[in-house]
């Protein structure tokens, strides 16, 4: 079977070197050496603070609830996107507003949050899909004229730069996930970053029950830490992403040198943006290729290749959120029914790339 992704893992000898550290320390959690050692180098990997997190998700979490937002507010997102993006801003206390997409980017739409701000409004949260960059210019003007925060999840943008400048310095906070389905992974895990230190400073609180010191807790945190074990992963993965990142845009070459001349469009980021590696996502329209996502999606399934509807459903379409405040969705119900993630990972070889692609092509020509 071909799957979607392949977690990038490094040697067992490599890993079970650094796990001897740990055992011969006997520092299993709690922002032990290894824990500190990966922060630094992703904090100078950014050139911003970072934090690590148990995962993305409690990253979110932990961003939101660092941020102080008023209970019950309105926080602007997109329903295109991974579900944990609106559960962080429901888990958080906070409302979630659903807002449409640019149809280029699949980001955030600039214009759809400028009309959708009302007196309850206290932040945005944008997700650059696939490693395509919001418009971050254009929705920090928004913000600023109404005093909002602004958090991105980036967790499709590992070392996504913008014009040279890590992607994750936008905004207040940016969150990344360092997944197993990720280009950069420490099995499970995230990084919450911001340029200010003294939020950073509760975010890193956030993380350790809101614990300050020993014995006195300053606010409802979470448990969100990252392990030892967790954070050797990410340390032994780390020299191994520049090779599988070009490997990786090599596939998509492949990819798109054979299904462009058949109508199918290849979702990347602007020119200005470094590509993050983690998702090869086509454009599927029946108008213009023949045949639906759907059926392609079942085809390569019966060949017994995995690609994945990713987004879909939309979040809107979750029972939680169908009675959330939303402006028209039309973009996003298009892409939600048209965007498919092939097999993109550097141990696939050249001949299943082949295969998915004559799978694809036979679906295109039948």
């Amino acid at each position: 079977m071909i799957s979607v992704t392949r977690p990038l893992l490094p040697s067992q000898k490599k890993y079970n070197d650094l796990l001897t550290d740990i055992w011969d320390s006997q520092w299993v959690t709690n922002s032990g050496p290894k824990h500190q050692e990966l922060e630094a180098k992703l904090s100078t990997r950014a050139g911003t603070n970072c934090a690590l997190y148990a995962n993305a998700t409690l990253g979110l979490m932990g961003a939101l609830a660092a941020l102080e937002l008023p209970k019950g507010s309105e926080v602007i997102t997109t329903p295109f996107t991974f579900a944990a993006t609106a559960h962080a801003i429901s888990w958080a206390g906070l409302t979630p507003v659903f807002v449409d997409i640019d149809p280029t980017t699949l980001c955030l739409c600039p214009q759809a949050v400028a009309t959708a701000i009302t007196p309850k409004t206290s932040a945005i949260l944008g997700v650059h899909v696939y490693g395509i960059a919001c418009a971050v210019e254009a929705l920090k003007e928004i913000a600023d004229q109404h005093n909002l925060k602004i958090i991105y999840d980036a967790a499709h943008a590992f070392d996504s730069t913008l014009n040279g400048q890590p992607l994750v310095k936008w905004g207040d906070i940016s969150i990344c996930s360092y997944h197993a389905t990720k280009l950069f992974n420490t099995i499970e895990g995230g990084g919450v970053y911001t340029e200010n230190k003294a939020l950073m400073e509760k975010i890193k609180q956030q993380r350790a029950f809101g614990k300050i010191a020993e014995d006195t807790y300053i606010a409802p945190g979470l448990n969100a830490k990252l392990s030892e074990l967790h954070a050797a992963m990410g340390l032994a993965v780390l020299p191994l992403v520049e090779k599988e990142r070009a490997r990786r845009l090599d596939i998509l070459e492949q990819y798109k040198k054979a299904l462009n001349p058949l109508g199918v469009h290849f979702y990347e980021p602007q020119k200005n943006v470094s590509h993050s590696g983690q998702y090869c996502t086509a454009h599927i329209e029946h108008q213009k290729c023949g045949a639906t996502r759907d059926n392609i999606h079942a085809n390569l399934a019966k060949n017994d290749i995995y690609a994945r509807k990713y987004f879909w459903p939309l979040c809107t379409d979750y029972p939680h959120y169908k009675n959330a405040r939303k402006t028209d969705l039309t973009v996003s119900k298009q892409a939600v029914n048209n965007t498919l993630c092939l097999p993109f990972y550097g141990a696939l070889s050249d001949a299943d790339v082949q295969k998915v692609i004559t799978v694809i092509q036979n679906c295109l020509k039948s």
